[in-house]
């Protein structure tokens, strides 16, 4: 695997690789205005000159524009995450305490959140731009996340640690929290991948959350 790959990247020519850093830069320099500016207020014109490229050039590398652009950045952001989420979640040991694990679940998701701050607002902004297919996708990699919640409740019932109060209202309770959270975070601009203060706010949240569901 290990040669195939070595071999793929020898036959590239040194104009194959500009291209791929050409295009790189075109999605960075967009997602970037997309997300300061807004879909509708960035004009390719405005982007080609961003990027001292020039203008109709951009269709070279995405024929349809503009819109293709938008389609191109949250369908490789979206894939990349799931990844990255997936496998997160697969690492989490279930046998922590309930607290512990349900702190590494938020983590995993609040972390990929605002490791990529433009990429949630053009998701909150733009949403009447995208298809119907690409919202659905954000909705499959978020089940995921609701899925290993689920699990660690139920076997936190099971072993009679908190009631079973419902599990999708006991879901909908945890995932409000965050939602809210991420939400304020970007409207406020508070949010920080580094924020002490948010470890500990949600420390205190799902203690007290955890409390009130106690048998």
């Amino acid at each position: 695997m290990v040669n195939e790959l070595r071999e793929s990247k020898e036959k590239l020519t040194s104009r194959d690789l500009q291209a791929m850093e050409r295009r790189k830069q075109i999605l960075e320099t967009a997602k970037e205005q997309f997300a300061e500016k807004g879909y509708s207020a960035t004009t390719t014109r405005a982007l080609c000159r961003e990027i001292n490229m020039a203008d109709g050039l951009i269709y070279h590398y995405f024929p349809q524009g503009k819109h293709e652009i938008l389609m191109t950045i949250v369908d490789e952001s979206l894939v990349d995450k799931a990844k990255e989420i997936n496998k997160a979640l697969s690492e989490i040991n279930t046998d922590l305490p309930l607290q512990e694990s349900l702190m590494a679940v938020m983590g995993i998701f609040l972390n990929n959140a605002i490791k990529d701050p433009r990429l949630i607002v053009i998701l909150l902004r733009e949403k009447n731009h995208l298809p119907e297919a690409y919202m659905e996708k954000l909705t499959k990699g978020l089940k995921g996340i609701a899925v290993k919640i689920v699990r660690l409740l139920q076997r936190a019932v099971q072993r009679g640690e908190i009631a079973d109060l419902g599990y999708s209202m006991m879901l909908s309770q945890l995932w409000g929290s965050i939602i809210y959270y991420i939400v304020q975070g970007f409207v406020n601009n508070t949010v920080d991948i580094q924020d002490t203060a948010r470890e500990e706010y949600f420390k205190s949240l799902i203690a007290y959350t955890l409390h009130t569901w106690r048998p």
